[in-house]
């Protein structure tokens, strides 16, 4: 009889095993990359579809679109959150390797642009912006702030898909300001700028974003040429926007990938923007 029992207890114990086994392997198996600024949603977006699809909660492995693509095009993810779509050098890769990349837009984030919480400064107008980041106004007085010079940071360009979009839609493809700083993260631009008079931007779908108050950080609206009224960034990850400075949540992934849990978790977050913003939250990290 004991041996019986021994031997169900057994059967059990590896039964258990084989199954903890089984359900690390399909984390292992799907994951997902890309811009460390929509980490902190889809951590989110993954744990509400993990409840309706059991077993398709995946690994989020947030760096830079960049990275996030090199990554998916060598096979170690299988989805990419990016803040760009695939560049030619990239399609060609991806051609080269026998992949059938598809891309996909399904939502906005919005880029703030912030300054020291004590700067007068409260608007802003695109050529306003694009002078003081191209280094043509140095001097926050030039704009109706204090006599005390400019200090710019920027995001890696082309390493960050926030960097090259802010480029190209403020700077108008022209270079950044002479010394310049890069910043490396979010985290380093709140506390840049709140330790000087200093000017940078966070897109709205970071959780850095909602720590700007307790940083010494305010957000400067911003007035689109011609127009007479000033706006702020809208919060979060949205479907769409006007907001002149938005980059966008590009879904890329490669249509031979043997996780079946991707093209209904593509949809499940089209689902859930088409609802509403969603919005981070202060306890995110990026």
């Amino acid at each position: 009889m004991k041996r019986f029992v021994m031997i169900g207890i057994s059967f059990v114990i590896a039964g258990f095993l084989m199954a903890s086994v089984c359900g690390a392997q399909e984390t292992a198996a799907w994951k997902i990359g890309g811009a460390n600024l929509y980490s902190d949603a889809f951590e989110r977006l993954a744990g509400d579809f993990d409840v309706t699809k059991k077993g398709c909660k995946p690994l989020i492995l947030g760096s830079t679109t960049g990275k996030g693509i090199a990554e998916l095009l060598n096979g170690e993810i299988n989805l990419v959150a990016a803040s760009r779509a695939l560049n030619a050098g990239e399609k060609q890769q991806a051609s080269a390797k026998g992949l059938q990349v598809s891309e996909r837009q399904a939502g906005k984030t919005s880029i703030a642009i912030v300054t020291n919480a004590k700067n007068p400064v409260k608007e802003l107008s695109m050529e306003q912006l694009k002078r003081i980041f191209t280094g043509v106004t140095g001097n926050w007085k030039d704009v109706g702030g204090p006599d005390e010079s400019i200090r710019v940071t920027m995001r890696a360009v082309p390493e960050t898909g926030t960097g090259v979009l802010f480029q190209q839609v403020v700077l108008k493809g022209e270079a950044h300001a002479a010394g310049a700083q890069v910043m490396q993260s979010y985290r380093t631009t709140l506390v840049v700028v709140g330790k000087s008079m200093a000017i940078g931007y966070i897109p709205t779908a970071s959780p850095y974003y909602l720590k700007m108050a307790e940083e010494g950080v305010k957000e400067i609206k911003i007035r689109v040429d011609g127009s007479n009224e000033a706006i702020n960034a809208p919060v979060g990850i949205v479907k769409d926007t006007t907001f002149p400075i938005s980059i966008p949540l590009v879904l890329i992934w490669n249509e031979k990938s043997s996780s079946a849990c991707i093209p209904d978790f593509v949809n499940f977050v089209e689902g859930t923007l088409a609802k509403g913003n969603l919005n981070v939250s202060k306890t995110g990290q990026m």
